[in-house]
């Protein structure tokens, strides 16, 4: 395992001493190894990534080293990142370095040989409509997705927040 997820790991443990650093190592792993290995990690994406954690602990709380056992969970927990992440872009008018990582992490994935053939056809909403919110919070606002775009609408009809 990449040292710098050991060290997110008990960085993050050490604000929520209840998780087990080690187990959650192994979930964030999971999550954000693959952009370690692509050499495409940046330092401001530590702080993003504590900021999407702490997300995450807040809805899961210690179940966060739990959830994702399998390539579908995985897929998954990407997309409720996706939009959450497409969400704050929206309200607070910023780009995340992570999500352009991410969306690239997931394209990868739904290419690999690791999702079979069924699994793709019944995810394939879910992928394209994470793929663009990974997009949409990076900081391209001229495409979303159709959740995105409801979203969006609302935002807007009630003056961007003001």
């Amino acid at each position: 395992m990449n040292g710098e997820i050991l060290k997110l790991s008990k960085y993050i443990c050490s604000f929520n001493s209840e998780i087990d650093a080690e187990a959650y190592a192994e979930q964030l792993n999971m999550l954000y190894g693959a952009i370690y290995e692509m050499d495409a990690f940046v330092p401001i994406m530590f702080d993003e990534i504590v900021e999407i954690e702490n997300t995450r602990i807040k809805a899961n709380g210690v179940n966060v080293i739990k959830l994702i056992n399998n390539v579908e969970m995985l897929i998954l927990e990407y997309s409720k990142i996706a939009f959450d992440l497409g969400r704050k872009s929206l309200y607070e008018n910023r780009a995340f370095r992570i999500a352009s990582a991410l969306k690239l992490v997931i394209t990868e994935l739904a290419s690999s040989s690791l999702i079979d053939k069924d699994m793709k056809m019944s995810l394939k909403n879910t992928i394209s409509e994470t793929e663009l919110d990974f997009g949409y919070a990076a900081g391209n606002h001229n495409i979303a997705s159709l959740r995105m775009a409801q979203l969006i609408r609302e935002y807007k009809a009630n003056n961007g927040g003001k």
